[in-house]
């Protein structure tokens, strides 16, 4: 009542106004009835939130939209709009409240404390998954217990993983009261991933997955979509993942783990909470903990020696907690602050924690007059603060660059997990990409042969619902970084090896049934069937059957590729459907070292090397004779092996000369269209590359492999004794040089790295293939000695210590200082990395994820970019595992190397890297079966459902293409546009065939499908204003990297013990219907990924119905569809759309790689600020929260599956209806007014009567205000 308008207040003589309110909700009760898909309740509350303040709970900012004077000297400061969203069950409806943040003043205000109940739950570390789980279930049932016993009570939890697992197997009446919490926001979601992923080596599409598969339950079970990203325990924190947070609609990130000197000077300069401009579009408020994720320091109850809270010293602890927090108050700009209560797996004895808490609370309110203390969650918190620093106009600092490395004292850099576990890091992103392209094979497979499907297609959901699982819980920031203990790296191996299993049992059933599979001999259908098996595990034996070879290729451009199988014979002869022999070149196994000769034997197999078309996310199946009636291994192969070895061979091979190692010429090469690289004969390592192109040689001064000695470094940790020694005792064994019409390669033996170094000579009509300007490495790497972390080191002429990391999405810019301690030189490389000189610049791409720097130039007359590439300790470095990282495995490591000159490298280069590394870490799948009678010389033609002629796939990448769940029919795309600069338009509608396949509606999402993203509002777009130049907070500028501690920083108590967080947040149901729009012609903003569910309807003889009706089609050479891009910039477009004439070359095209020669263009995201900020571009934002909670009954529909012809309303119709509402009041007002006096005594009576009890009524619920 203090804060309602004098207008609202209540008076006596007002009480005849009732009755315009009474017609008024009889207006919106109608309105109700005519349209569906408006809430009279929700348009009651938006109108009273227009007319009055709104309180904390209320108002969520969610975008920014001013930039501001700077304020402190070094900071930049940020004014910003807030976006209050309300939320119906249909869309969203925004109304802006404007606010700003401007600096800080003093405040008479009582400092609010806001205690955050967690536990923060690892999804493995010190056990596994599975020894973890008993205790997570008792403290997530010790805290419902408690929390029944007081309703103040709250609780943050962070992941799904457990959480479900624990649900699920409750009464209904336990889970009824759980969701009963939840709708009162009492325990909240935070974060709501499946896991909390780590930041540095994990890739963008596993976060994405992660993401997706924790909001898909929370929202499907609960109704309700968590506000926050709740990152507390990475190890370092990466702002491509505030990037992606971003497009999810998160409002707010809350993170830990921060460089302790960055962290110190963030709380002098009371920038501990910042707006973190993730890329040029984006910006995301981010909160960075005072301390640690734990319970201020001597008040975790459940630890050894803390003593509880009785009246006997409730005083004095009191009093002690209050110094505390008026200490911690110091830090930030608001008198709101948040206080994590928890710790790694806390509230086992929650009754201990709550019963404490609960006289500390009650003591301070009640004797300390200038701080208010209660129970809260993120929520809470967050709209308190947000609401005092709209009230005092505070400002806030930008950051732009992200927190890597992370280092808990001078001496303890955090950057070993980069590289730790290298074959785990390896086997998750195999396992990614097996189920990627288990997802397409699935939705084409339901499209093309729904019949055969359809019976089974439950069974596929959930086996895709587990290889998901399985894959999702490596991505944890003590999986996939390596750092838990040997028998929990063992339980995430197995899993990453029974989520590929799984993976090519599904594509083998599935790829059958894409080519026509699936039905018996009498053409009955709804079998699966079972005669492929991946080539990767096959062996050809000679046989007089042929075999059935399927190729699939998993991305959605077209591709040449060299494909590999093995064959116990060299006579193999491939044809196509046309009944054409393909070119083969055979290649002896070089697997028996002890004996070089048997390798070269006919009773030995032998790698078959052949190359075929793949057409867009298509299907192409061969027939692969081995019976050697057809021709010899020599009429078979154009292959010229030369063999150069010590080991005593009294003849020449198979298709091989041998000469004795000390006879080689001292410079052996290889070369193709672009390069020659050079060997020594001595050492096997390279000494040279030319690039024929640029006339620029690039030797390798130094020896290619390096390593470093350490008697102190750990899974975490990363301290060597001194700078990396060449690897001297590689002792050369044999070299193998093969020429063929496919490649060249060059095969290394030594007696620890084995070597293969390829070119490829692919063409394309006459031009030469994309694959041949980079050259293929493979490193076969033997165990590592003890206390030893391997290097493989990359030169070029003119380097000058300029890094660019590649996560996938961004080319990030790394300030390199040589004067800090070599371990602070290194920074995670998630998919590759840039070494650019003055002239010159080497890019190298990865299948995984490793630490990377770069030499200082005045350490070698030629820079060099160096990967850590293995690691082998034998210590614990103190972080909690207790024991070594004694990984005693073997590795085998793949890079991509591109030797390009500076004046070459345009945007267009750029879109060439992210298309190679996509389709490298998405390789083509083969299955082999042999055939049966009637399927012999039965060859089918390449089958796709996408559109082979579209030009809008070569600025956008497809990252998914998938159905989820059982009872959705809905496909999930997602597409990357690959400029850094420019936004795309692309027609969803030339996606797939036109013939074959139709768009029957699309519905963009965010990110992680839980919000509906009307079409004729930008939830992501604001105007971004600023007056004077920008300034970007680099603390690192003034941070002096040195010293010899071993021990952990004290100020960071806990920090040894490792793992995700445990927020969750309730927001209120956001449940929104689909918006049916026929224009399929979206804009995708630059670098971002955009989402959509799409209904497809079959077409023509491939028509086919799955609930919404899908089709197929068939690659052919006729295929011509008409097709619409926009790539809004100052570029032309000429140059993008290209006339087709051959195949060959069409599908080539189609391919991507766009020459798109503006020098203009840098897709880099620097991290130096004043290079790249100098001219702020627009800002994206997004405001898609609620300020209302559930309603009673929550709704378990899927968001995605919504009444499609609902009638959508927007803000030009909230505009005319409140004016004829707002008229009608005042009409009837005055009627009533005016005419009451001329009313019958008994009428004026009644009308009095009616008003009081209307009145009381109205004040019974709490409405009265409205």
């Amino acid at each position: 009542h203090n804060n309602m308008p004098h207008t609202f207040s209540h008076h006596h003589h007002h009480r005849h106004t009732i009755l315009p309110s009474l017609f008024i909700l009889i207006i919106f009760t109608i309105l109700s009835l005519q349209c569906p898909s408006y809430n009279v309740f929700h348009s009651i509350g938006r109108l009273w939130r227009r007319w009055t303040p709104l309180p904390p709970s209320h108002c969520h900012y969610n975008n920014h939209s001013h930039f501001c004077n700077s304020h402190h000297d070094s900071f930049s400061q940020c004014q910003y709009e807030s976006l209050c969203s309300q939320t119906n069950n249909q869309r969203f409806h925004h109304h802006v409240s404007s606010f700003s943040f401007v600096s800080a003043a003093a405040s008479s205000a009582p400092l609010q404390v806001h205690i955050l109940p967690h536990s923060h739950i690892d999804q493995g570390w010190l056990q596994t998954v599975s020894q973890y789980q008993s205790s997570v279930f008792q403290i997530i049932s010790s805290v419902i217990a408690q929390m029944r016993q007081n309703a103040e009570r709250t609780f943050a939890w962070g992941e799904v993983l457990y959480f479900r697992r624990w649900y699920e197997g409750q009464s209904s009446q336990m889970q009824a009261y759980v969701a009963h919490l939840i709708q009162e926001g009492r325990w909240e979601f935070v974060h709501g991933g499946w896991i909390e992923n780590d930041h540095a080596s994990v890739s963008y599409q596993a976060i994405i997955e992660q993401m997706t598969l924790g909001y898909e339950y929370l929202r499907s079970r609960f109704g309700i979509v968590p506000r926050f990203g709740y990152d507390i325990d990475p190890f370092g924190h990466s702002s491509h993942v505030a990037h992606l947070y971003k497009q999810m609609g998160v409002e707010m990130i809350i993170m830990n783990r921060v460089h302790w000197k960055i962290k110190q000077m963030m709380k002098q300069s009371q920038n501990l909470e910042f707006l973190w401009m993730t890329n040029a579009q984006l910006m995301l408020f981010t909160h960075i903990l005072h301390t640690h994720y734990a319970a201020p320091q001597g008040f975790d109850f459940e630890n050894p020696g803390v003593p509880n809270i009785h009246q006997g010293n409730v005083a004095q602890r009191s009093q002690l907690f209050v110094d505390k927090m008026r200490e911690r108050a110091r830090a930030y700009r608001t008198n709101v602050i948040l206080i994590p209560w928890g710790d790694d797996f806390k509230f086992r004895d929650a009754s201990r924690q709550y019963s404490s808490m609960d006289l500390l609370i009650q003591w301070i309110n009640s004797n300390v007059g200038d701080v208010h203390i209660q129970y809260s969650t993120v929520s809470r918190y967050f709209d308190d603060m947000q609401h005092e620093a709209t009230e005092r106009e505070v400002k806030f600092s930008v950051v732009s660059h992200d927190f890597f490395p992370y280092a808990d004292n001078e001496d303890s850099y955090w950057t070993g997990h980069f590289t730790s576990l290298p074959n785990l890091k390896k086997d998750i992103r195999r396992g990614e990409a097996a189920l990627r392209t288990t997802e397409r094979l699935f939705t084409t497979a339901s499209v093309l042969q729904w019949s055969v499907v359809q019976p089974h297609y439950a069974q596929f959901s959930n086996q895709l619902h587990q290889i998901r699982d399985l894959l999702a819980v490596l991505y944890h920031h003590d999986s996939i970084t390596g750092t838990c203990r040997k028998h929990v790296a063992n339980d995430y191996s197995g899993k990453a090896q029974q989520a590929l299993e799984q993976s090519e049992r599904m594509q083998s059933k599935l790829v059958e049934i894409v080519l026509g599979g699936g039905s018996d001999e009498h053409g009955n259908t709804g079998r699966l069937p079972k005669s492929f098996h991946s080539i990767s595990r096959t062996t050809l034996e000679k046989s007089s059957t042929p075999y059935r070879l399927a190729i699939t290729n998993p991305v959605a451009h077209a591709r040449h590729e060299l494909i590999h199988i093995v064959s116990k014979t060299p006579h193999v002869q491939i044809t196509t459907s046309g009944h054409a022999a393909l070119p083969v070149s055979i290649v002896p196994r070089l697997i028996n070292q002890d004996n070089l000769a048997a390798n070269f034997d006919e009773s030995e197999s032998y790698n078959v090397y052949f190359v075929v078309h793949c057409a867009a996310l298509a299907t192409r199946e061969f027939m692969v004779d081995t019976s050697g009636k057809s021709g010899t291994a020599g009429q078979n192969s154009v292959s010229q092996n030369i063999l150069y070895t010590n080991a005593k061979i009294s003849s020449d091979l198979l298709n091989t000369k041998t000469h004795s190692l000390s006879s080689a010429p001292n410079d052996l090469q290889i070369e193709n269209d672009k390069y020659i690289v050079k060997f020594s004969s001595h050492s096997g390592s390279i000494v040279s590359v030319q690039n024929k192109l640029s006339h620029q040689t690039h030797s390798f001064g130094a020896s290619q492999f390096a390593q470093y000695h350490t008697k102190r470094s750990g899974s975490y940790i990363f301290r060597p004794e001194h700078d990396a020694q060449d690897l001297a005792d590689n002792k050369l064994q044999h070299i193998l040089i093969s020429k063929h019409s496919h490649f060249e390669e060059v095969i290394v033996l030594g007696s620890k790295i084995h070597q293969r170094v390829r070119l490829m000579k692919l063409t394309l009509g006459k031009s030469p293939a994309v694959t041949n300007r980079y050259i293929q490495q493979t490193l076969f790497i033997a165990p590592l000695p003890g206390d030893t972390e391997l290097m493989s080191n990359y030169f070029i002429a003119d380097g000058d210590s300029s890094l660019i990391t590649y996560d996938g999405v961004n080319f990030v810019k790394r300030n390199v200082r040589h004067d800090a301690p070599i371990a602070a030189r290194f920074y995670p490389s998630p998919s590759g990395a840039i070494y650019r000189g003055k002239k010159s610049q080497l890019t190298v791409l990865t299948q995984h994820a490793m630490g990377v720097t770069v030499s200082a130039p005045s350490t070698s007359p030629t820079g060099h970019l160096g990967f850590m590439v293995h690691r082998r300790l034998l210590k614990d470095d103190g972080r909690g595992m207790s024991e070594g990282n004694n990984d005693e495995s073997s590795l085998v490591v793949n890079f991509l190397l591109s030797y390009d000159s500076v004046e070459g490298v345009h945007e267009g280069k750029f879109l060439e890297f992210h298309r190679m590394s996509h389709s490298w870490n998405h390789p083509v799948i083969g299955f082999a079966a042999k055939t049966d009678r009637g399927q012999q010389g039965v060859v089918h033609r390449q089958i796709s459902l996408l559109n082979q002629k579209n030009p809008n796939m070569k600025h956008v990448e497809l990252i998914s293409m998938d159905q989820r769940g059982t009872s959705s029919n809905e496909v999930v795309v997602r597409l990357h546009n690959l400029h850094a600069t420019k936004a795309v338009k692309v027609n969803l509608a030339n996606l797939f065939d036109s013939r074959y396949v139709s768009l029957v509606s699309v519905t963009e999402t965010t990110l992680n499908l839980a919000y509906i993203l009307p079409r004729d509002e930008k939830l992501f777009e604001t105007k971004f204003l600023h007056e004077h130049k920008k300034t970007i907070l680099d603390f690192r500028a003034s941070v002096h990297q040195s010293g010899s501690n071993v021990a952990q920083n004290t100020n960071e108590e806990g920090v040894f013990l490792s793992d995700a967080a445990l927020e969750h947040a309730n927001v209120g149901a956001r449940k929104l219907h689909s918006i049916v729009d026929k224009n399929f012609v979206y804009e995708i903003r630059p670098a971002e990924i955009a989402t959509f569910t799409v209904e497809l309807k079959g077409e023509g003889p491939y028509a086919a119905s799955v609930g919404s009706s899908h089709g197929s089609s068939t690659v052919d050479d006729n295929s011509v569809v008409q097709n619409n891009i926009d790539v809004t910039d100052h570029d032309s477009q000429q140059n993008l759309l290209h006339q087709d004439v051959d195949e060959e070359n069409t599908e080539y095209i189609d391919e991507g790689f766009v020459d798109d020669s503006d020098p203009a263009t840098n897709p880099i995201y620097e991290q130096d600020i004043e290079d790249s900020y100098l001219a702020p571009p627009p800002i994206f934002d997004n405001a898609d929260s609620t300020g209302s909670h559930l309603p009673s009954q929550v709704s378990n529909d899927n968001l995605l599956d919504g009444d499609h012809d609902q009638v959508v309303l927007d803000h030009t119709f909230d505009l005319y209806f409140i004016l004829i509402v707002v008229c009608s009041a005042l009409c009837v007002t005055l009627l009533v007014y005016m005419l009451r006096k001329r009313l019958p005594l008994w009428l004026r009576q009644f009308l009095d009567d009616t008003s009081s009890s209307v009145e009381a009524s109205l004040e019974m619920e709490g409405l009265k205000q409205v």
